[in-house]
């Protein structure tokens, strides 16, 4: 059952995008087999250094992961309530709290100070979710900031994670990606037919895929 985000459940389109941009509406853009994907490859490749822009139910996955076999993670997230509401919801599940760092947006990227405060014990990345900043306002993920700040921490990078990339910029973003680090690409459709989400692996973990279940493989396209 897919969840009517549309005007006839007593909102305009408007409304929707408003909320979601000052981080009161979140709408689910992943499916089920994802998170399956997800939580699998966490084991398979085992990352010990994690870092997610633009927080969601991944943070969740990602938060058990760590709890159980340890590692450094760290997500940003643009939007002060839900930022908060993440961290509460880490405390009643009795995960680590503080695994979510307000990151606000300045310019077309996150506030530049907030990013290279929360990474400066980080030397190098294992695994990158890159999910924000969000389109539902003025920022872009292919920042100049992005690649100036990022990059340079992702080269002995096993995975990255890009979600959007039905879209110019985001598909771009994980070509040069995939380019740049020598990874493999896969692709999966989302809860939505039209949405789809990078999954980018080096040649180790590369061989983690075939590890996967038949049947999650099969939600995998080979790009």
């Amino acid at each position: 059952m897919k969840i009517n985000n549309s005007a006839s459940s007593g909102y305009s389109q408007w409304q929707l995008y408003y909320q979601h941009a000052l981080g009161l509406k979140v709408w689910p853009t992943k499916c089920y087999e994802f998170w399956l994907i997800l939580q699998q490859l966490l084991y398979l490749v085992k990352p010990q250094t994690i870092v997610e822009l633009g927080a969601g139910r991944s943070t969740n996955y990602i938060a058990e992961y760590v709890h159980k076999f340890g590692g450094v993670f760290v997500s940003f997230e643009q939007h002060l309530y839900y930022y908060l509401k993440l961290n509460l919801a880490f405390k009643l599940s009795f995960l680590p709290r503080g695994l979510v760092r307000y990151a606000p947006l300045k310019g077309d990227w996150y506030e530049e100070q907030s990013i290279r405060k929360n990474l400066r014990a980080i030397k190098a990345i294992d695994f990158l979710f890159l999910d924000g900043p969000t389109t539902a306002s003025r920022g872009q993920r292919d920042s100049k900031m992005f690649w100036e700040i990022m990059t340079p921490l992702l080269k002995d990078v096993k995975m990255i994670i890009v979600d959007d990339v039905h879209r110019p910029q985001e598909d771009a973003l994980a070509r040069r990606l995939e380019e740049m680090f020598h990874l493999k690409r896969y692709e999966m459709s989302s809860i939505c037919d039209h949405t789809r989400i990078a999954i980018l692996v080096a040649p180790d973990a590369a061989e983690k895929i075939k590890l996967l279940p038949d049947f999650l493989q099969k939600c995998l396209d080979v790009r």
